[in-house]
């Protein structure tokens, strides 16, 4: 493989992305576009959440750093889906600050406190510092309706009970998908 990476094949597992298989197929044709070619991203947290934003800016064509503090996590590089990328660096524990530096974009974790990586001097100094859910956005056309869930306890609870309560409506005029319920 070359120095772009092609991370949605078929062998994929759909609980990546979403809850099935058409939830991948959808994004794929969102993010065909290699916007982010030559731009480096720093991706800070690699949770679940933050491993889907690395792989959705190594999908639009940006050389990756993931960051995470935490030393006990498997090296991004040593993930299934992300073996063969050139363009993939993974740093745990500390960070040298001018990595961040030289970051075109930087995407946080909302678990990361903007203290940390010193990531609120970051956003004074005018570099663009972004959320995982914002990053994530950034692929949907503009036209995208979206309805957030948010909170601490009963987020899939209230998305089921939204998504029953909305059936009258999805054959209006609005074009309704199944929810996803997981990240990106």
């Amino acid at each position: 493989m070359n120095s772009s990476c092609c991370l949605l094949k078929s062998e994929v597992r759909p609980q990546i992305f979403g809850s099935s298989a058409t939830n991948i197929r959808c994004c794929k044709n969102l993010y065909a576009k290699k916007d982010l070619t030559g731009q480096n991203v720093a991706v800070i947290g690699l949770g679940t959440s933050g491993r889907a934003a690395a792989r959705l800016a190594l999908e639009r064509g940006a050389n990756v750093v993931a960051i995470d503090k935490n030393q006990d996590l498997v090296s991004f590089e040593n993930d299934l889906l992300s073996r063969e990328c050139s363009n993939l660096k993974t740093v745990l524990g500390e960070c040298d600050r001018s990595i961040l530096e030289e970051a075109d974009k930087v995407v946080v974790s909302p678990a990361v406190p903007l203290e940390n990586y010193g990531l609120h001097a970051l956003l004074q100094s005018g570099k663009e510092v972004i959320s995982e859910l914002d990053f994530a956005a950034e692929v949907l056309p503009k036209e995208t309706n979206i309805i957030g869930i948010t909170g601490t306890n009963g987020k899939s609870t209230t998305t089921v009970f939204f998504w029953t309560d909305a059936s009258e409506f999805r054959h209006q005029s609005f074009r309704w998908r199944e929810p996803w319920t997981s990240a990106f």
